[in-house]
């Protein structure tokens, strides 16, 4: 997992911010992190935004599977 975080994450956050930059956020991470926020306020007024951002993170973020603890 982290093997691919260190390989797709820069990847996806350098294709991020070439393409934000196109709708008026800077093109470096703070413009990244904006285009977050702003993706999730609108997902919360507007389920199809909320479930085209889920579907686009999930194309680079796969689901995290934690092994249970064997606590109770």
């Amino acid at each position: 997992m982290v093997a691919l975080m260190t390989r797709v994450f820069p990847l996806v956050t350098q294709v991020t911010t070439k393409v934000i930059n196109n709708y008026g956020f800077t093109q470096d991470g703070v413009g990244a992190i904006q285009f977050e926020h702003v993706m999730k306020n609108l997902g919360q007024d507007d389920p199809e935004v909320a479930r085209l951002h889920a579907q686009v993170r999930s194309y680079f973020l796969p689901a995290v599977v934690i092994p249970p603890s064997g606590r109770p």
